[in-house]
């Protein structure tokens, strides 16, 4: 229920004017027995006023369990309107101040609303604030406890007010959904093809690798499937508020076109309004969250030529291997790569102390991509150079990154300023701080 307009409602304090003034402004109020309501919208907002002990309620029933006290003849000739004699006892709900509003919206000449106890509700044409405790309105509402309404002896008053603008707000709303629905279809379409990518590629490396055994690479394409599935996962969870808010923009098309002036019409709007406005703050919210593994797996608008700065680690290790394809061994830090040898070398740099250098492994489309905090081994495939032409031509096919490169371009790297005059060739005595313990040739190649 739209509920919280408070630009509206704060023009005519009516609960504060005496009783004759009232009495010239809407004489008759609540004493038409014969007013159906929730039929037509009088009302479509309210505000929370005050906590009284409310006259009215005591004084100003002229129909209900209280008439033997009515006291409003001679003075404002108007009665409250009590829920429990509208709503058969078998359509009742439990009371909130919404359940409330929803029948005193439609009672003419009602200005304000009151609830006590927990689930007395009233409509009033005003309210008077009489001589009472000094307690508080404590009673949590029948059904929301989160909520008080009104005390033993006092009332929870509400102001209702017509703003007339709900068509304005059903259309406001249905534009902010739709363009939380676009950028939530943008984002999760990202996030599911990079998981589909990194799967796809993931898989067929581990079993290359796997078959010449490289484990290090291997534990590395068994890091990047668990990664993939999260991936995979988040992007799941996301198409579900996209179709949530497919099902609302459809039944907008269907709202929209009711009377909305109507009760049936208005309620249906101000609840369609309060759905979309979910659907857009849980789409927001799951952009934000896409956006995340956007960021750690595949970012974007990356500097290019960052690769330049960073050399295979076999140059530091023996340079006459340094062109062989190359994997690396160590700790990782941060997640699995989609891209280029750009972005790994862009998003180690962005990783300043943190990233010594990186894993690339390319294929057909886009590159896998590891970060290193600590390098401990490389293995290096001095097999690749012996295989036959046919043999490698199919192996580049096989294995290419943007039509041109392929196996003999997988790469140990590591920033060059980090290393240049110094080695990182394995050092028995481990006096080398930054020496790898292990530099493995493989005389093989993986396919």
């Amino acid at each position: 229920m739209v509920s919280f307009r408070e630009d509206c409602g704060l023009l005519l304090p009516v609960g504060m004017l005496g009783l004759g003034a009232q009495k010239m402004q809407n004489p008759g109020a609540g004493l038409d027995k014969k007013v159906k309501p929730f039929k037509k919208v009088l009302k479509d907002g309210y505000l929370k006023m005050d906590c009284v002990s409310d006259y009215m309620y005591d004084y100003g029933d002229k129909f209900g369990n209280n008439k033997q006290s009515y006291k409003l003849k001679n003075i404002a000739d108007v009665s409250i309107v009590h829920y429990a004699s509208k709503v058969a006892k078998e359509d009742r709900e439990e009371m909130t101040p919404s359940v409330c509003f929803g029948l005193c919206r439609s009672i003419p000449e009602m200005m304000f609303f009151g609830i006590k106890n927990g689930n007395k509700c009233y409509c009033a044409p005003y309210y008077k604030p009489q001589a009472s405790d000094d307690s508080v309105c404590d009673v949590p509402c029948e059904g929301d406890p989160t909520m008080m309404c009104g005390s033993k002896t006092k009332s929870s008053i509400f102001s209702m007010h017509m703003c007339s603008n709900t068509k304005e707000e059903l259309g406001e709303s249905k534009e902010k959904m739709g363009e939380a629905g676009m950028q939530l279809s943008k984002s999760t379409k990202k996030v599911s093809e990079t998981g589909k990518t990194m799967q796809k590629a993931s898989a067929a490396l581990q079993k290359s690798f796997g078959k010449v055994g490289d484990t290090e690479a291997s534990d590395l394409m068994q890091a990047a499937k668990v990664r993939a599935g999260e991936l995979q996962k988040a992007a799941k969870e996301a198409s579900k508020v996209s179709d949530e808010i497919k099902a609302l923009t459809k039944k907008y098309a269907k709202v929209s076109k009711a009377k909305l002036n109507e009760f049936e019409g208005a309620t249906a709007a101000e609840a369609l309004i309060d759905d979309m406005d979910k659907a857009s703050t849980n789409g927001e919210a799951q952009v934000e969250d896409l956006a995340l593994f956007i960021d750690a797996s595949s970012p974007e608008g990356l500097p290019k030529g960052a690769s330049k700065e960073y050399y295979p680690t076999m140059y530091f290790v023996d340079k006459k291997f340094a062109k062989l394809p190359s994997t690396c061994g160590g700790k990782t830090v941060g997640k699995p790569l989609v891209g280029g040898m750009d972005d790994c070398a862009a998003v180690c740099d962005s990783k300043m102390g943190d990233c010594v250098g990186f894993s690339y492994f390319p294929r057909e489309k886009s590159g896998l991509c590891f970060l290193f905090e600590k390098l401990t081994s490389v293995t290096y495939y001095s097999g690749c150079e012996k295989k036959d032409k046919k043999k490698m031509m199919l192996l580049q096919k096989q294995q290419k990154l943007a039509g041109e490169k392929g196996a003999e371009d997988t790469k140990c790297m590591v920033k060059f300023a980090s290393y240049e005059g110094t080695t990182l060739k394995p050092d028995p005595s481990g006096k080398c701080k930054q020496c790898l313990k292990k530099a493995s040739e493989a005389k093989r190649c993986f396919e």
